[in-house]
């Protein structure tokens, strides 16, 4: 006897083990476009105008936001960024 359960789940467009594949590549492309945004720009734009990269180290990271930005944007974006 077969299985109806089996033959309705074949029918269905991205069922099973292909929907799981489906999800995990729109996840992976999803996680790198956030993880692309550089927050530590963005922040030095909106709260200073500046370009984060032409002061201290020139890197667009948590630790430069910190030195150039001050401590509270520093330690929000630092979060920012683990949070992405």
């Amino acid at each position: 006897m077969k299985n109806s359960n089996s033959a309705e789940q074949q029918s269905k467009p991205f069922s099973g083990v292909e929907r799981n594949n489906m999800e995990i590549i729109i996840a992976l492309f999803a996680a790198y476009i956030l993880g692309s945004i550089p927050t530590s720009y963005i922040m030095g734009k909106l709260i200073k105008g500046i370009d984060i990269r032409d002061f201290g180290s020139g890197n667009v990271g948590a630790t430069n936001a910190l030195r150039i930005l001050g401590t509270k944007v520093g330690v929000f974006t630092l979060i920012i960024d683990i949070g992405k």
